[in-house]
């Protein structure tokens, strides 16, 4: 039941009220309202027709319906720097795969961005938030972007009996990579991630993800998305990201989890499947023999591409 719908005068923003059962008992399409944060998806229009992917119709958030509004950390108070691609074509480098998926990544370097805040590669500082910056005229081309840490350096992998690792004897500041498909080698340790329909993200006061320490170079990855294929669209687009060097008491990671793709996280496939429900999920032995005790989970977010 429908309370009230009212826009405020001043923001554009709207907010509504509405009266629905703790537990529908309608399982398995209805959850129960319980005392935690639930993710909550969002759509207005005129019909229940929402095939554009991308646009602002849509979108999801996190709420507790049976607690108290949460207490939001004000990024303000923090220095911050932003990382932006330098106006690049939004045309996908590789000639043999899909054109209206670009993947393209820039490099960024620790010692150019700490110039003004006073900070060095070789410092330990925290990320204590980030937020997009979409450049004006370019939300409905922007699918998705991560942000990752350059953790290793080139060497020779003796049972591989090739190179692998980060090469890093011809980076520069701002160096783009218009082949991005997948990550540079070494830099794979994500620290920050936004889709179509995220919010910022910021972490408790006591939590910050660990940035520098001797790892020069983060590879922001944007992915574009242009479906009818409109030509010349440049993009300056990015995230801004908020650092402390008061360090805070803990540090904090992410996980991902790629069930579909990981063939160590789920038991083997069946071929010639054209539909499978995945019930297993496995964290491999590889993460957690690094674990000293027990993770806190402190969010969870979900990318499914053109699934939601």
């Amino acid at each position: 039941q429908l309370l009230f719908a009212q826009q405020d005068e001043d923001t554009g923003d709207t907010a509504w009220g509405v009266v629905i059962p703790q537990d529908s008992c309608d399982e398995p399409y209805d959850y129960a309202i319980e005392d935690k944060s639930i993710f909550i998806l969002w759509a207005f229009g005129s019909s229940h027709s929402f095939s554009a992917f991308h646009g602002t119709d849509r979108g999801q958030f996190t709420a507790n319906l049976m607690g108290p509004p949460p207490t939001v950390l004000d990024l303000e108070a923090y220095d911050y720097v932003d990382l932006l691609m330098p106006n690049v074509p939004m045309i996908r480098g590789e000639d043999d795969l899909d054109p209206t998926n670009p993947f393209i990544c820039s490099y960024f370097d620790m010692d150019e961005l700490g110039q003004e805040i006073g900070f060095t590669a070789e410092d330990k500082i925290h990320m204590v938030g980030f937020e997009p910056v979409i450049t004006e005229g370019n939300t409905r081309f922007i699918h998705h972007l991560t942000l990752s840490t350059c953790e290793g350096y080139v060497s020779f992998d003796g049972d591989q009996g090739e190179y692998s690792g980060l090469d890093d004897s011809n980076l520069e500041h701002n160096l783009v990579v218009p082949a991005c498909t997948n990550m540079p080698p070494g830099c794979t340790n994500l620290i920050a991630g936004w889709a179509v329909g995220a919010d910022a993200g910021a972490y408790p006061e006591d939590v910050g993800i660990p940035i520098g320490e001797g790892q020069r170079w983060l590879v922001m990855q944007m992915h574009y998305y242009n479906p009818t294929m409109v030509e010349d669209v440049y993009d300056s687009s990015g995230v801004r990201i908020h650092l402390t060097k008061d360090l805070r008491p803990i540090d904090a990671g992410l996980m991902n989890f790629a069930a579909g793709v990981e063939t160590g996280q789920h038991p083997p496939i069946p071929g010639g499947m054209t539909d499978i429900r995945m019930e297993t999920l496995y964290v491999e032995p590889d993460c957690t023999k690094q674990w000293s005790g027990p993770l806190t989970v402190m969010s969870v977010a979900h990318h499914s591409h053109f699934m939601g």
